[in-house]
């Protein structure tokens, strides 16, 4: 059976993790959601197999990889980016990092403010700003001190705290919608064929070699590590 080539998409930065493929172009072939109870990053291998084997596809037909760089889980994002990295560099398929950021903010439509959030723990969140380039980590109190109340806030990081930014705007300030605050494989993958059709020259075998995931604060790990 004739296939076109396909686009996988791998999200491991947050839970839920999941994985899709859509085609060359542009349709949705299939989407996992991984089961949070289910340990996602050590079964890459086996989920990847098994969507491929339930719409008749093989790993030869992979043209290109998405995979999420983060911010969020130091594990889960070094995990996939690892895995994605095995996989392209066996098959010699490019690969392409999406942030957490980029996903978030492709969803939102006709908003002039917002503020995209991802949980950073500790009451703390990973932010990015629509009218900044640049991103940070802070407490969630100081990040909506002096927001306006038409801003949409976002992500992980805004449903989490959801009763502090209530509590503050009356409910009025922050518009929440659940399609909007998760991080999926489906709008990466998307994302990833846009950014490669974009600048295919970039995507080449260095940059497969240098991808790293986005640190915005050191790995825990290794801070404790410094301190011993």
């Amino acid at each position: 059976m004739n296939h076109k080539k396909i686009i996988i998409g791998i999200q491991t930065a947050e839970l839920p993790s999941s994985l899709c493929l859509i085609t060359e172009d542009g349709k949705i072939v299939t989407e996992k959601i991984i089961n949070r109870d289910e340990p996602s990053v050590e079964n890459l291998g086996k989920y990847l197999k098994e969507i491929l084997l339930r719409n008749e596809y093989k790993i030869e037909d992979i043209f290109l990889v998405g995979v999420c760089i983060g911010p969020g889980s130091y594990t889960g994002t070094r995990g996939g980016i690892a895995f994605s990295k095995g996989l392209c560099q066996f098959k010699n398929i490019p690969l392409v990092g999406v942030t957490s950021f980029e996903i978030l903010e492709a969803k939102i439509k006709n908003v002039k403010r917002y503020i995209v959030m991802l949980d950073a723990r500790n009451e703390k969140v990973y932010f990015k700003k629509s009218q900044s380039k640049k991103y940070g980590i802070d407490n969630i109190n100081n990040i909506i001190g002096n927001i306006k109340s038409d801003t949409l806030l976002t992500g992980s990081g805004a449903l989490k705290n959801k009763n502090v930014i209530f509590k503050k705007f009356k409910t009025k300030a922050a518009i929440f919608s659940k399609n909007l605050d998760n991080i999926n494989a489906l709008e990466l993958a998307f994302l990833a064929q846009k950014k490669y059709i974009q600048n295919k020259d970039k995507f080449n075998k260095n940059y497969l070699l240098k991808i790293k995931p986005l640190y915005i604060l050191p790995p825990t790990i290794s801070i404790a590590r410094n301190n011993l």
